[in-house]
């Protein structure tokens, strides 16, 4: 495991966190559900082109989404989208 896939695990693990914090009659959560299995999926399979474009930009969107009423959220799929980047994916 690489030093990026290792900071990566870990950001995905807070966002996991965040997540797990959430009221279960949130409405982010099933959005947000889909998302972090994305980023799983995409951690383990970084040759899936197809899905790491849709990932950015579902990533992005999210952060939109989250910003005013979910600020530790929007700062662990920041996190994410900067590792993301870096990794080259």
């Amino acid at each position: 495991m690489t030093m990026q896939d290792s900071a990566m695990r870990t950001h995905l693990s807070k966002l996991q966190s965040e997540f797990a914090r959430l009221p279960a009659d949130a409405p982010a959560r099933p959005g947000l559900a889909g998302l972090i299995a994305a980023i799983e999926h995409q951690l383990d399979h970084t040759d899936d082109a197809i899905q790491r474009t849709q990932l950015l930009e579902d990533v992005s969107v999210s952060i939109r989404r989250f910003e005013v009423d979910h600020p530790s959220l929007t700062a662990s799929l920041g996190q994410i989208l900067s590792g993301l980047s870096t990794m080259g994916i």
